[in-house]
């Protein structure tokens, strides 16, 4: 979405984050004052359980946002044991990602997987028949989240490429600010605020000179705002749950 400055106009344009230049040049603008990234998705994508999107409702394993062929059932069903442990272990940090991807390939020997339901039932077996009191990594201990969460998540992302071009975009938007111009960047699990931090961290840097090691400041694109993420307070999770996961970081061309 790009809103005209000095106007009241909203422009929509249907576009992968990464496209954020190619759009603005579509648009001819050219220095921006401000980029917000929203990177949760849709409530209206949740909701309705036709989108495949969550194991509340069952509906069909679809999952796209939009812009892509490729199904969740697609990849479900056609993906190999190794392929779906990795997009489980690296898009979900699921920790029994191995055990599900293996569960997976057996049941749909028998039947393809077609539904929301049918996938979050086969999870909730394995995750039922697993060792008792195995510990997580630290933040993502078994207990805190529905057993589907994370496979679901990494089916998500992978499905409609989300990761793949957020570093772009940090990138794209910090060359299309104007000096003094604001980029707000909101993310929800910690895949993405970690891309987003880093991006951030490098670009505040700058280049390293090869010979004092120290950073060049006629290189240091931006200056980060937010030390830390803002995490939403107790009153606006009360209002909004959703909001729970949301991490916003900041910075400030240069």
């Amino acid at each position: 979405m790009f809103a005209e400055g000095g106007g009241d106009r909203v422009r929509l344009a249907h576009a992968n984050f990464h496209d954020l230049e190619a759009v603005l040049e579509r648009l001819g603008v050219g220095k921006v004052a401000g980029v917000l990234a929203d990177l949760g998705v849709s409530s209206l994508q949740l909701d309705t359980a036709e989108r495949g999107f969550s194991f509340r409702f069952d509906g069909p394993l679809d999952m796209r946002m939009g812009l892509t062929e490729m199904t969740a059932a697609d990849l479900v069903n056609q993906s190999s044991e190794g392929e779906l442990a990795t997009i489980f272990r690296d898009y979900g940090e699921e920790l029994q990602a191995r055990r599900i991807a293996r569960a997976i390939v057996r049941a749909r020997a028998a039947a393809p997987l077609t539904t929301t339901g049918e996938l979050k039932s086969l999870i909730d077996r394995v995750k039922a028949g697993a060792r008792a009191g195995r510990r997580g990594r630290p933040g993502m201990r078994e207990g805190r989240v529905d057993p589907a969460t994370r496979v679901f998540q990494a089916l998500r992302i992978e499905v409609n490429r989300e990761l793949a071009g957020l570093e772009e975009l940090m990138a794209q938007a910090v060359r299309r600010l104007e000096v003094d111009g604001r980029l707000v960047v909101i993310s929800y699990h910690s895949l993405e605020d970690r891309i987003v931090k880093n991006s951030l961290r490098d670009m505040a840097r700058g280049e390293v000179d090869p010979v004092t090691g120290r950073p060049r400041s006629e290189s240091q694109l931006i200056e980060v705002l937010t030390r830390k993420p803002v995490r939403p307070s107790e009153e606006e999770v009360a209002w909004n749950p959703r909001s729970r996961s949301a991490r916003l970081r900041a910075a400030r061309r240069i």
